[in-house]
Order: C-alpha cells, then sequence, then structure tokens
C-alpha cells in the first residue's frame, strides 16, 4: 500500500464533502480505467453505476458491447430509465445546456466530438437489436442459454420456471420420496428414522429445503446413486467411521471386558461407600455394573456413566467427597480417568449420530434433487438456479466452451457488476470466464473503434458494499468478494492496464449525526468484526484497522439519534382454572406497547413538539408545519410489528400507507 494512500484513508471528514464524493465518482466511473467500488448505502451507486455506463458510450464504446449486470429486475429497469432519459435529453439540448451537462458527466469541458456523438447515442442505442444490455445476471444467462442451447446441452425450446410452479414441482417429488420411505418397508426408512427425531414434518421439509439449495456446490454429489455412494463414504471416511458403524456396536465395544480398569474402579467403589450418601449412591452403581455381563453393561451404560458424568456428558468438577478421596488418596485420578473415558465415548456417539444422519439427509436429498431433475427433463424447464448453473457450465466445463468464449469475446468489451457483493462464488465465475480474455494476450488488445484506430481499453467495474454481504444474498460469501477483487486486480495490473480501486463514503442520504451513530456502533469488538472483519477492506488494503467513517453530504443539518429502553414482556401468572381469558392480554404485549408509544411520538411532532420542517420539494427551501408523510418507519422485518404499528397509528388518527 503506498503512503499516499494511507495517508488519504487516515484523514478526517473532507473539508467539502460534495467536492470529494464528485472527485471520488469521477474517479469511478473513467471510462478507460478498470474499477473496483466499494460504495456504502446512500453514497451514489447506481449514479455511479450510470455515469460510467455513459462516459464509456462517449469514449466510443458501441452501446451492444457494454454489459451491465445488475442483481434485480427493478435495478436493470432503473439503470435503463437512468441512462434513456439522460441520452434522450442529449439529443434535445441546445448547444450550451449540452456542453453543461456533459461537464457534469466526464468532469471537463467536452470537446467537438464529444459533443456530437452525444446528440446521436440516444439514436444508436435505440438501433441495438433487443436493447442495451443491462439486465440481470439470470436474464444474461437465459439469453446465453438460448443462443447456445445445444452446447449447454438444454433443449432450444426450454422455457424458466417461475418460483411458484418451481415450489410446487419440488415438492411433489418430494413428497413423492417420503412416500417411498414408509417405516420399515420404504427404500428410504432408514434414513426418514434417522431424521424424524431432530422435529415435525415442517423441520424435515426445511432441512431437506436447505439441503437442495446448495445443489450449486453439492451437484456433482447429487447426480447419480455412484456419486452419492462416494461422497457418503468420503463422510465417513473423514469422521473416522466405517459405515457398519452404529451407536450399539459404540457401547458394546465400550463395555467389553478390558477396555476399562475392573480393579482401579472396584476399589474406587469400595472408598466410595464411606462417602456422603451420594458417594453411596455411586458406589452401588459403579459395583453393579462391574457385576454384570457385557450385554448388560452396554445396556445400562447410561446409567453408569452417570455416576462419573453430569447431564451434559461432562465430567464432574468434584469426582468425589474430600471424606471418600481420604480412604483412597488416588481416587480422584480413578474417576477422573474412567470420567475422560466415558466422555469421549459420548463425544464419538455424537459425532457417529452427525455423521449417520448426514448420510441420511444426503441420500434422501439426492433423491429428491435427481427426481425433481428428471421431471424438470420432461417438461423442458429450467429453473433460476439451473440458469446460473448451466450457464457457468456452458464457460468453464463443456466441450465447446472455447468457441462459445471466443463468440462472446467478440461481442463485450465492458463489464459492470452492480451489488458486487451479492454475486455468488458460481456467478463470479461467470464474469471471470467472459473476462478472461480481456487482459490475457492478443485478447488484451483493443478492439478498434468505429474510425478504424485502436479504441479505449476493455474494462472491468464492480461496485458494491462487502459490509452488506453478511447476508449473503444468493450464497455471496465476504471472502469470496474480496478475492475475485484481488483477482481481477492482478490480471489488469498484469496487462499493464490502469486498475482503481475507489471508496465512496460520503452519504447523500443521511445527516452526519446518524452516521456517527452508526459508526460507533461498530467501532469495537464483534461488532466491528461482523462488518469489517480482518480481510480485504475498503480499497482492496488488508487489515489496515481503519476506523468505520462516513461522511454526510447534508453538512450542517440537524439530526438526533435517540435510544429508547428496550421493552421487555412482563412475567404473566398462571390464570386461575376457569378464568375468562384477559381481552386486553394482548395490548400489553411488547409488540403493541412499541406501537403506541412510535404513535403517540409522531402525534406529537405532528401537533408541533419539534416545530417546522424544511421542504425542499419545490426547489428553494421553505418551513411548513410537519405532516404524517415526513415521517418513515422502519422495521427489521414485516411481521406482527407492522400489522400492530398501523393498528396504532390509524387509532391516532394518523394518516399511513
Amino acid at each position: 500500500m503506498t503512503g499516499a494512500r494511507r495517508a488519504r484513508r487516515s484523514t478526517g471528514p473532507p473539508a467539502d464533502p460534495g467536492r470529494a464524493a464528485s472527485l471520488a465518482q469521477g474517479r469511478a466511473s473513467k471510462p478507460d480505467v478498470s474499477s473496483w467500488v466499494g460504495a456504502s448505502a446512500g453514497t451514489g451507486k447506481t449514479h455511479v453505476l450510470t455515469r460510467r455506463v455513459l462516459r464509456l458510450l462517449l469514449n466510443g464504446a458501441a452501446p451492444a458491447r457494454v454489459l451491465c449486470l445488475t442483481f434485480t429486475k427493478a435495478a436493470a429497469a432503473e439503470m435503463i430509465d437512468r441512462v434513456s432519459a439522460r441520452l434522450g435529453r442529449w439529443a434535445l439540448m441546445d448547444n450550451a445546456a449540452l456542453r453543461n451537462d456533459l461537464r457534469e458527466a466526464i468532469g471537463r469541458a467536452p470537446d467537438r466530438a464529444e459533443l456530437a456523438r452525444a446528440r446521436t447515442l440516444f439514436a444508436t442505442c435505440l438501433d441495438v437489436p433487443g436493447g442495451m444490455r443491462i439486465q440481470t445476471i439470470h436474464a444474461f444467462c437465459q439469453a446465453l442459454l438460448k443462443r447456445f442451447p445445444l452446447e449447454a446441452g438444454v433443449p432450444p425450446h426450454f422455457r424458466v420456471i417461475e418460483e411458484g410452479d418451481q415450489r410446487a414441482l419440488l415438492d411433489g417429488v418430494r413428497n413423492g420420496v417420503l412416500a417411498d420411505a414408509e417405516p420399515g418397508r420404504g427404500r428410504y426408512s432408514e434414513d426418514l428414522a434417522l431424521l424424524t427425531p431432530l422435529g415435525g414434518p415442517d423441520d424435515l421439509t426445511a432441512l431437506l429445503g436447505e439441503f437442495l439449495g446448495e445443489r450449486g456446490r453439492l451437484r456433482d454429489l447429487l447426480k447419480d446413486k455412484a456419486a452419492v455412494s462416494g461422497a457418503v463414504r468420503r463422510l465417513y471416511d473423514d469422521a473416522g467411521f466405517d459405515e457398519s458403524a452404529s451407536q450399539a456396536a459404540l457401547d458394546a465395544e465400550a463395555c467389553a471386558e478390558g477396555r476399562f480398569d475392573r480393579a482401579a474402579l472396584t476399589q474406587a467403589a469400595t472408598a466410595l461407600n464411606s462417602g456422603s450418601a451420594t458417594d453411596a449412591a455411586k458406589a452401588a452403581e459403579i459395583a453393579g455394573w462391574l457385576a454384570a455381563g457385557d450385554a448388560a453393561r452396554a445396556a445400562g451404560l447410561d446409567a453408569y456413566a452417570g455416576a462419573f458424568l453430569k447431564a451434559d456428558r461432562q465430567p464432574f468438577a468434584r469426582p468425589a467427597t474430600q471424606k471418600a478421596i481420604g480412604e483412597l488418596p488416588g481416587l480422584a485420578e480413578i474417576l477422573g480417568l474412567e470420567a475422560g473415558r466415558l466422555a469421549a465415548l459420548y463425544d464419538r456417539k455424537k459425532a457417529l449420530g452427525v455423521t449417520q444422519r448426514s448420510a441420511a439427509l444426503a441420500r434422501l436429498g439426492a433423491a429428491v434433487h435427481q427426481g425433481y431433475e428428471a421431471e424438470k427433463r420432461r417438461r423442458a424447464v429450467v429453473d433460476f438456479d439451473d440458469l446460473i448453473l448451466m450457464a457457468e457450465d456452458l464457460l468453464t466445463r463443456k466441450a465447446a466452451t472455447e468457441w462459445v468464449l471466443y463468440k462472446l469475446d467478440g461481442g463485450i468489451d465492458h463489464i459492470l457488476v452492480d451489488e458486487a457483493q451479492d454475486t455468488s462464488p458460481q456467478q463470479w465465475r461467470l464474469v471471470e470466464a467472459i473476462a478472461r480474455e480481456f487482459f490475457a494476450g492478443a485478447g488484451a488488445e483493443r478492439a478498434p473503434a468505429e474510425d478504424g484506430l485502436p479504441g479505449p481499453p476493455r474494462t472491468v467495474f464492480a461496485v458494491g458494499d462487502v459490509k452488506q454481504s453478511i447476508f449473503s444474498f444468493q450464497g455471496a460469501d465476504p471472502v469470496g468478494f474480496g478475492r475475485v477483487r484481488e483477482g481481477f486486480r492482478e490480471r489488469v495490473q498484469a496487462a499493464g492496464e490502469d486498475w482503481s480501486p475507489v471508496d465512496l463514503d460520503i452519504s447523500f442520504r443521511s445527516v452526519q449525526q446518524v452516521l456517527d451513530a452508526v459508526d460507533s456502533s461498530f467501532a469495537d469488538g464483534p461488532a466491528r468484526d461482523g462488518v469489517i472483519g480482518d480481510g480485504v477492506v475498503g480499497d482492496g488494503v488488508v487489515g489496515t484497522g481503519a476506523p468505520l467513517r462516513h461522511t454526510a453530504w447534508r453538512q450542517g443539518e440537524g439530526g438526533m439519534v435517540e435510544l429508547w429502553p428496550v421493552i421487555a414482556p412482563e412475567e404473566a401468572d398462571e390464570p386461575a382454572p376457569w378464568t375468562p381469558p384477559d381481552i386486553d392480554a394482548e395490548a400489553a404485549s411488547p409488540t403493541e406497547e412499541l406501537a403506541q408509544r412510535i404513535a403517540r411520538q409522531v402525534r406529537a411532532w405532528l401537533a408541533g413538539s419539534s416545530g417546522p420542517v424544511w421542504d425542499r420539494s419545490g426547489g428553494e427551501p421553505v418551513r411548513r408545519p410537519p405532516r404524517a408523510g415526513d415521517n418513515k418507519i422502519l422495521v427489521r422485518r414485516r411481521d406482527a410489528q407492522v400489522e400492530a404499528q398501523i393498528r396504532a397509528l390509524k387509532d391516532a388518527g394518523i394518516a399511513v400507507a
């Protein structure tokens, strides 16, 4: 890391946040530089993404050769609307207005060629077959498979199944497999018997759903019976068990003569008899177990272990009283050795149970997966996960991969990835495969521009916020996020091209008081590790220890963060039998109490307790009385709190949407 970069990261908030934000956005949108942008919420991420697309087009990039991958259809639609609206205005503006607008977009005065090109871009983009390639990654994969169906091994007439139909199809296959697991008779009855104690039908359904949700990572292990058998065998091997291992066999082995020190335990039982009543009870249990045969010892193992281990199967801190230990000085050591042996046995039994249930889940999950895949083939449909997996296969594993990449490489010069922190490993492999030739050998040569001269360099651009990757949407991984970034940096720099990491940390959304409260909440300890950790941070520096700092663009504006006391449920007395229920019990719940408190606070604000507000909706700010629409209530999820809040606001006569 350069000294200049370290100094930039360690300085305090800029004197002019607006100018600092504009400079950072200008660096991020520079069209001839590959860039990786860390953009916190509210820092103008979509604006930068749009601005980069516009600058690429102004810089000579053909609209059809720019691929912008977004996280959602809504984000793609917003991007298309913003780009189209700006290009439409450029086509109609007078020269002075166009020159000013272009100055804002590219950060300098435009030349005559850029002015002329700006006026033609709207029509040029309209002429692109299918429109500009601003789409979700699933839409891109679907178009890719439609273009190369035979190479991908999918029917040319395939269709994408909607999520509701997918759930119905998967549920039908799963129910068929579970019906085939009839206790004692079905093919998977033993597997079902191992999983049933984990919970009810809903729990088993959720467990299978979670397992099948990872089929992208497990696909090679689930494809056929041989693959599943091999995976189960490796599972047992890694855990140190034979596939024939059983809980009963472990018990029998531990209780066999010679596996324990009979003479020492006999002495211990005698010494314990001279201790307390608890010691005497332990002595009786030990003596009875020692006197039994092998089979009886195995059957009574749990009761015998109770003389040495607590309910959690951990040794007692004090195995005997001092009086008993005085009778046999080595008593504590004898009891401790047997306690350790038994604790290790129960740990091993627990490990075997986990292994057996994992194997059972693998077999059941594979049966559902294989049945689901067969049903999709029969109907010539694919689901959204298939789009990613099949496209990844097409670009990385198929015999025709090099041909497909050659055809794609001739049609894409610039890749932009939105919400990069939510891009899964499979999706990143797609992007990496497409960009493989950008910076390798002849592929790194600049494509000719419209005038026949070498055009601008091919670029990769990604924007995201690694802190948000903790939600793991689509299976995203913060560590993978940093690894991909470093991989692209190495390839870009090895090709002699420019690489520009940029941090956008000036928020246009919040005031400084709110940002300071958030930063201080995640400043130290586990909270900091959860959003920063020791991995790649910010501009690609590893382990900088830099403080979490966000700056507000809205300098000088007031704000306040107020922490309310936690509302905990009150312990209610059990009602006497046959007592009529209390109809006000729900009103006393924490959910209702919080909703009522928020409603009272909003009503006080509307009554003028906080004074007038500034309204900038008309351009020039004016002061006016507060309105209900000035308030926004954020919740973690749409649960009972939302219903209670709407009810409380309506009861208070406050308009709510």
